[in-house]
């Protein structure tokens, strides 16, 4: 499936997206009252220890920038979106184990994917926690990697739209997101 801007919605005013970003537990607590949930990030045993869904997408991969070290890929971005884009319509809860990073960002990507402005998805995001999350200032570090496929797979600028998740690509190989690379290279400043 190709996400290309034509491809999508031509008025954002269109999309009424029910999206809520939770940590694992919330999910647990919340999941039957949404038609939809997305986990990304935690296994298929972590989550089935804490709830099932009957409309439930599980894609595993670790909170880092890095590739090589569990990163999500660009086919498991592929997947978050190619699953969201058959609910638009749908209410939709994103979960990762913190709803801090992952999470965010594959709504973000989603909420893009439909059409969403960057600037919108990113302050729909944003505001698509629990009350409580927002209250206790939770932190909102989308996963500048999961972004960077989004934007190859959109034709977006995610990544250039936060500067925080843009520094955080600094010293990432574009091209191979650090795959290639012997990890005994990394130095501590994050450079190779």
């Amino acid at each position: 499936m190709s996400y290309a801007p034509t491809d999508r919605p031509t008025c954002a005013a269109s999309i009424r997206p029910r999206i809520l970003i939770v940590n694992i537990e919330e999910a647990a607590e919340l999941a039957a009252e949404f038609d939809t949930v997305i986990t990304a990030g935690p296994t298929a045993d972590e989550v089935a220890a804490y709830f099932t869904h009957p409309d439930h997408l599980v894609v595993e991969f670790h909170d880092t920038i890095h590739r090589s070290w569990g990163g999500p890929s660009r086919a498991d971005v592929r997947t978050i979106l190619e699953f969201a884009a058959t609910r638009v319509d749908r209410s939709i809860l994103i979960h990762c184990h913190a709803g801090m990073s992952r999470s965010t960002a594959a709504a973000i990507a989603i909420l893009t994917s439909w059409g969403l402005a960057p600037d919108v998805a990113f302050e729909h995001a944003r505001g698509a926690r629990p009350a409580e999350a927002i209250d206790e200032n939770r932190l909102f570090v989308p996963n500048a990697l999961l972004l960077s496929h989004a934007d190859a797979l959109l034709d977006s600028e995610l990544v250039e739209h936060d500067p925080e998740v843009a520094r955080d690509l600094l010293h990432i190989d574009p091209e191979g997101w650090a795959e290639d690379r012997d990890l005994d290279e990394w130095s501590a400043d994050g450079s190779w």
